[in-house]
């Protein structure tokens, strides 16, 4: 595929800002060949890798430039429609940015042990398998703090929810064995308001969700949590499944919109598609467009 861009500058040279378009400019994410990161000589392959240089498709010599790291778009890989999912790397379970490998508090000791799509239906799940004698009572935390983190404000409304159920070894007798949770936060960390669903003790499938109403305001962001609760002196030995977790704006779940990162999200019956992404703040590219420009222009 080759796109047409159509600029309206009938110049040799311009600087190519979100000024003049849109911050992100989508095209087939299947072309090889097309952008080079920041040395200007290997293939972009990954979104979130910065772009140094757009390469000529067109045989007429065009090209997109930028010299300068701190000014170079990312390359981007989403479909045609909104992000939905704000729990950013629901989809990446090898990824420790978003799911921690490992970790012992209070006695207790959380293990990242399968991830990926269930062979049953091709649905995203992460498994962790918790065990030991808890020293006093608190919550083993599943994903970082901060990384789910989206702005929020005054009046709207939060939910988090997720499928899980216990996959191995034994349900604990308190029925306690996982839930989401929800705060409104400032962005200081400074907790406004926060609830939680009710504890999960299952062993099939189950919706847990909660959803949050923002009445604070001084809310300026909103942090799920995805939490296993212990009381002082209880011993753990289960394995939780989680499934498609998602954090997004409304009252209800809708349909689960996979996140692989912040550049890369993708959408049920949507093509996927590969494009730059600007920042507002200063990201440019210089474009030299060939001779005998007449208003639009193949790249």
């Amino acid at each position: 595929m080759i796109i047409g861009l159509g600029t309206g500058i009938g110049l040799g040279g311009a600087i190519w800002t979100p000024a003049q378009l849109n911050p992100t400019l989508w095209m087939d994410a299947a072309l090889p060949g097309l952008y080079t990161d920041t040395a200007g000589t290997v293939g972009v392959t990954a979104a979130g890798q910065a772009v140094a240089r757009g390469l000529d498709r067109s045989g007429r010599g065009n090209t997109l430039l930028q010299a300068t790291g701190g000014y170079r778009p990312l390359y981007s890989l989403a479909p045609p429609v909104a992000l939905r999912n704000r729990a950013v790397g629901s989809a990446a379970g090898a990824d420790t940015t978003y799911w921690r490998t490992t970790g012992t508090f209070r006695g207790v000791t959380g293990t990242k042990v399968a991830y990926g799509n269930r062979a049953s239906d091709g649905r995203y799940f992460v498994r962790y398998q918790f065990s030991g004698t808890a020293t006093s009572a608190s919550l083993w935390t599943i994903q970082l703090y901060g990384v789910w983190t989206a702005p929020a404000t005054q009046g709207q409304t939060w939910t988090i929810s997720c499928i899980a159920s216990i996959v191995a070894g034994t349900p604990p007798a308190s029925g306690q064995a996982f839930r989401t949770e929800l705060y409104a936060e400032t962005n200081a960390g400074v907790l406004v308001q926060g609830v939680g669903a009710a504890y999960l003790n299952a062993t099939t499938d189950t919706l847990n969700s909660c959803t949050l109403n923002i009445t604070g305001s001084t809310v300026q962001r909103i942090q799920p949590a995805l939490v296993v609760p212990f009381a002082a002196g209880q011993t753990l030995d289960y394995t939780v499944e989680i499934v498609e977790p998602q954090l997004e704006l409304g009252a209800t779940r809708t349909t689960y919109q996979p996140n692989f990162g912040p550049y890369w999200y993708s959408e049920p019956g949507y093509p996927t598609n590969g494009g730059l992404y600007f920042d507002r703040t200063d990201d440019a590219m210089a474009a030299t467009i060939a001779a005998g420009f007449t208003g639009d222009e193949l790249l």
